[in-house]
């Protein structure tokens, strides 16, 4: 799990080559169980759903996948009936998609059906996707909260997910089916980048349990170790929202649990003092680099067993590179030199006046070329 495309260039290199697959984290909408769906609005809307809302999103997310799922003739009726219905003339000209955007118009839909008390509305939605809605004004207006939750998550979503595509390179949308993602000698690379971080912390938790309960249940053949950099946003210390409580109840039961059915975990991360406790102690071996903080110094004192107090009176010491070994896959503490990687991230930084030297000059070509 890949929050800023740092192992993209792992698939580039020599020794690695049809080894490595790399995966933007594309969101199928209507691809995704109602609960996944209903989990990523309330992440990026910042709110949960009220109660009539959640009580009835299941249906209403049943409802518009059959609207959207049409054979293109009959959706193409479909798609002028709800672009007259709701007066927004873009339908008609760019048609429907399967995506959040859609969504909030079928929503919009139900809504001013039910202000309009308009049974004929109700009754040719339900002949279309076979669910009966009748909702009152004031359930309408109830049913109004849905929609600013959707919209504004529609807009998020587009934008984190090309954000995520152009970082990722030569990569594949993130596969309905996770168990896609384990192959015996391979790397999959799920490329986080472009969304914010409680977003990053939801799709890590629905990926992440996915494969450990199927493990579980013995669907996924081959155990699987996931790795997870910048690991306090996946397992922190405290939860500022919802997503993140999950991803931090996801790890947790991964580090308790994961060894008996074949999920291991890496946690990476340059604040050791912001990640959970629980999720740390079950760790059995460590690679600790320099660390200058001294909460964290503390932190690593506190909960690294293996760790005695003259090693870790070494951590602000440490050069570039230079690592601490202990724990289980080692006999005794060993510090160590670690060589440079060979891969480049897609965000590897350039100096900022360089980026303007070439810019400049690609202007002047540019104007060039134009005259």
């Amino acid at each position: 799990f890949d929050p800023h495309g740092d192992y993209t260039g792992l698939a580039d290199l020599q020794n690695l080559r049809g080894r490595v697959n790399r995966y933007y984290a594309k969101f199928p909408v209507f691809d995704e169980p109602a609960d996944r769906v209903r989990q990523v609005i309330e992440s990026l809307s910042s709110y949960n759903l009220a109660k009539f809302q959640a009580e009835h999103f299941e249906d209403i997310f049943a409802a518009a996948k059959a609207f959207v799922s049409a054979p293109d003739p009959e959706l193409a009726q479909r798609t002028e009936w709800l672009s007259n219905y709701l007066q927004n003339s873009n339908l008609a000209k760019y048609g429907i998609q399967p995506d959040l955007y859609f969504f909030g118009d079928f929503i919009q839909a139900l809504v001013a059906a039910g202000k309009d008390s308009d049974q004929a509305a109700f009754q040719q939605i339900e002949q279309w996707t076979e669910k009966r809605f009748s909702f009152t004004r004031q359930q309408a207006n109830w049913l109004e909260g849905l929609l600013t939750r959707v919209r504004p998550a529609a807009k998020a979503l587009r934008l984190m997910e090309g954000i995520s595509r152009k970082i990722s390179g030569e990569a594949a949308p993130l596969p309905n089916d996770r168990k896609v993602l384990v192959r015996h000698g391979g790397i999959s690379i799920v490329v986080l980048a472009g969304y914010t971080s409680d977003f990053q912390a939801t799709l890590y938790s629905l990926v992440a349990s996915e494969l450990f309960q199927a493990r579980v249940d013995g669907s996924l053949p081959f155990p699987v170790l996931l790795v997870l950099e910048e690991a306090h946003n996946f397992a922190g210390a405290h939860a500022n929202t919802t997503a993140e409580a999950r991803a931090i109840m996801t790890s947790k039961q991964i580090a308790q649990e994961g060894r008996k059915f074949g999920v291991g975990l890496v946690l990476v991360s340059q604040r050791p003092s912001r990640l959970d406790e629980t999720t740390l102690s079950q760790c059995n071996s460590y690679v600790i680099m320099r660390m200058v903080n001294p909460a964290d110094q503390n932190f690593v004192r506190k909960v690294f067993e293996t760790v005695v107090e003259d090693e870790a009176n070494l951590l602000p010491d440490l050069d570039v590179g230079e690592a601490l070994l202990s724990g289980q896959f080692i006999n005794f503490p060993v510090l160590v030199k670690v060589k440079s990687p060979d891969s480049k991230g897609e965000r590897e930084e350039e100096d900022a006046f360089v980026q303007l030297e070439r810019a400049a000059r690609e202007t002047q070509n540019d104007n060039k070329h134009g005259s």
